[in-house]
């Protein structure tokens, strides 16, 4: 554990420094690290269910978490006469971890009006269930302004949501997750993150802002070489950042674009940022 902090430290301080040159692991530990984060994405953070090995326990806790501190809790503070409206919102909300909200849509499937529902978002926004992120844009007229995008605070809460913890690689969600995997632990760091996204669609997961400086993040689950998209290249082109990063689940290099260095890290390594 000592020889991985120390890892860990030097990285950080390497891509500080915004050096290309980057300190390696085995593979034997990198594949360990990548299953742990496997199972990190399914099963989130929660101590309670962090400390168990048995599999059924921890479904049996985030299930548990769900109908009292979602079903009950929230639903009383909300004056609910039932969870039906509640759960409903939810259960949508989980299946729309990193598209743009479009709020009029949102009301007519769950039967909320506007102000209702917009009352309901702010509920769940303050008990830590999800977060709403806003646009980064300095053109009106190309970029997105207003929209937002959303994000649960926990993985395991929000797959108990849905009652869905198959194991990562056999999940057609599995994209998704890991885009909120990256959100919740940047959120932890208390990250002022934003995303990017412009009217033709161009579109980088998350920007970080951190004393004047721009940080552009993609997520792509299963990259294997050191390909650069074509959005985070328009933000590049754009914004002119120093550095960049690509998350994906065991993909390690650096790439030099123009004058930003990226860096392909691994999901489990995203600490390094902030």
């Amino acid at each position: 554990m000592q020889f991985l902090n120390d890892f860990i430290s030097q990285l950080k301080n390497r891509i500080n420094s915004i050096r290309v040159d980057l300190p390696d692991l085995p593979d034997y530990i990198k594949n360990k690290l990548a299953s742990l984060t496997d199972e990190f994405a399914v099963y989130g953070g929660y101590p309670r269910q962090f400390i168990t090995k048995d599999i059924e326990e921890k479904k049996l806790v985030l299930k548990n978490i769900f109908s009292t501190y979602l079903l009950k809790d929230i639903r009383d503070i909300l004056g609910l006469q039932t969870d039906f409206e509640l759960s409903k919102l939810v259960k949508t909300l989980s299946l729309q971890i990193g598209k743009i909200l479009v709020l009029d849509e949102l009301s007519n499937f769950t039967n909320l009006k506007y102000n209702n529902l917009l009352k309901h978002l702010e509920i769940l926004e303050k008990t830590f269930i999800l977060k709403q992120i806003n646009p980064y844009f300095t053109n009106k007229k190309l970029e997105l302004v207003k929209s937002k995008k959303l994000y649960f605070i926990d993985n395991g809460f929000r797959n108990a949501v849905i009652d869905n913890f198959q194991q990562i690689g056999l999940r057609t969600d599995k994209g998704n997750l890991n885009e909120n995997l990256i959100f919740s632990e940047l959120i932890k760091k208390n990250a002022n993150i934003q995303f990017w996204r412009t009217k033709s669609k161009a579109e980088v997961d998350f920007i970080i802002e951190r004393n004047g400086e721009l940080i552009p993040i993609k997520v792509k689950t299963g990259l294997t070489k050191t390909k650069l998209q074509k959005s985070l290249a328009s933000f590049i082109r754009k914004y002119h950042p120093e550095r960049a990063f690509i998350f994906s689940r065991n993909f390690y290099d650096t790439k030099k674009f123009e004058d930003t260095i990226i860096y392909y890290l691994p999901f489990f390594f995203v600490d390094v940022i902030v």
